[in-house]
């Protein structure tokens, strides 16, 4: 029986660790404002290019000939309206190039993101969502590993790929662009036909050169300097090549306190070697996830409270469609762990939204908080909900100790047989 006036969130825990802080939270309201910023001014600025961009072709043709067919209103109408279509073919190819060559290399489909639209491969088959991220709408694309060993060498192709597609569909749409003639359309028709591909060329080629740079965008890498990094053996790239093992091992289904020992020495060694400067701080961040998760499926709760406070220090500096998974994993800690519930419930409230955050992280934040107020029916209920979401997860590896926890729940004891003990 469920006993709603029953409060264990004062349950003591066997550990003295300080409760979280957020130190982080303004930088991470500018970050998103800055983030939202870009991406509307990446509209405004591409059509700019664009009109100089096709001036500059013109006075390259010489003088304007008083014969030459030209766009009707309809036409140019008709032009400006598919122009978005025609950017989203341009995205989706270029990440769906990043799903076929992981394909070719072995991988299995995980998801896709282009524009509006998420497509993710789940237990339960394909599931079609619409993407409201805008740091997203540029596109991303993960496959993972059937061996998390050859997770390395499969990673090239997979990033070639994307670039690749744009290639290959600029150069077809610009020797389409020459042959429209064949088409039953009149001539300015015809004229805005080879037009659009022109222009879908060109933003295929833009964006197959751009991916190609050795950069971030945002706090992802480009596809240039991903592959930069699996082909140089500098310590900074042997470091992420490290990193991407394990998270090849973590995709793959193996539970973080089974991820290759060997690996993670190595990488506590490189790390605590490192300067504790700005320029290893974001990757330092990455590590920190990865190494908090590790510390807490092998019962290590003073490491995992360490570095779970250092990623929410810095919580900034990880990609903001992902930031939330940082603040639930340390509600679930501050309720599983230290048994405040109020802090916990805090941690949840704090957790910024995003496509990457995993819904049954946030369903079992909840169970777990309601479990220490002594709410067992609506613990076991929500326990349930997370267990079923945890079908659609996306780190098939991390999600096994969640699943221990959640099960616990639903099987544990109700509030009276807490109350007794």
């Amino acid at each position: 029986m469920n006993d709603s006036n029953s409060d264990l969130s004062s349950e003591s825990s066997e550990y003295a660790l300080p409760a979280f802080t957020l130190p982080g939270a303004e930088e991470i309201v500018k970050q998103e404002r800055k983030t939202n910023r870009k991406f509307w001014l990446l509209l405004p600025v591409g059509l700019l290019l664009g009109y100089v961009f096709g001036q500059l072709m013109s006075s390259i043709n010489g003088p304007p000939d008083p014969d030459r067919i030209r766009l009707g209103g309809w036409q140019k109408l008709a032009l400006i309206t598919v122009l978005p279509v025609s950017a989203f073919l341009v995205i989706l190819a270029h990440e769906m190039g990043h799903v076929a060559g992981g394909r070719l290399a072995g991988l299995r489909f995980l998801f896709v993101i282009a524009g509006p639209l998420k497509v993710t491969r789940t237990e339960r088959g394909l599931s079609w969502q619409v993407n409201r991220s805008l740091a997203l709408m540029g596109g991303l694309a993960c496959c993972v590993p059937r061996d998390p060993k050859q997770f390395l060498n499969a990673m090239k192709p997979m990033i070639a790929g994307g670039p690749l597609a744009s290639f290959l569909l600029a150069g077809l749409c610009y020797v389409l662009s020459s042959s429209v003639d064949v088409l039953p359309f009149s001539a300015s028709w015809l004229l805005l036909v080879s037009r659009l591909l022109q222009g879908t060329a060109l933003m295929s080629l833009f964006i197959g050169i751009m991916t190609l740079y050795p950069g971030t965008s945002g706090s992802l890498k480009t596809d240039g300097r991903q592959l930069i990094e699996l082909f140089k053996s500098n310590p900074h790239a042997q470091r992420q090549n490290l990193v991407r093992l394990l998270v090849g091992q973590s995709l793959a289904g193996i539970r973080p306190s089974e991820w290759d020992s060997g690996t993670v020495g190595k990488l506590d060694e490189a790390y605590a070697e490192l300067a504790d400067d700005e320029k290893t701080l974001q990757e330092r961040v990455t590590w920190a996830s990865l190494r908090s998760a590790v510390a807490e499926d092998q019962g290590d709760v003073e490491t995992a409270h360490q570095l779970i406070q250092f990623n929410l220090t810095h919580s900034n500096l990880y990609p903001v469609f992902a930031r939330g998974t940082l603040f639930l994993a340390a509600a679930i800690f501050e309720a599983r762990v230290r048994h405040d519930a109020d802090a916990a419930e805090a941690l949840i409230q704090a957790a910024p939204e995003g496509m990457l955050v995993e819904s049954y992280l946030v369903t079992t934040a909840k169970a777990e908080v309601c479990r220490l107020r002594g709410d067992i029916e609506q613990a076991r209920t929500l326990a349930q909900n997370a267990l079923n979401e945890t079908a659609s997860a996306l780190d098939a590896g991390g999600v096994i100790m969640e699943r221990e926890h959640l099960l616990a729940i639903i099987n544990g004891p109700d509030a009276s047989d807490l109350e007794q003990s």
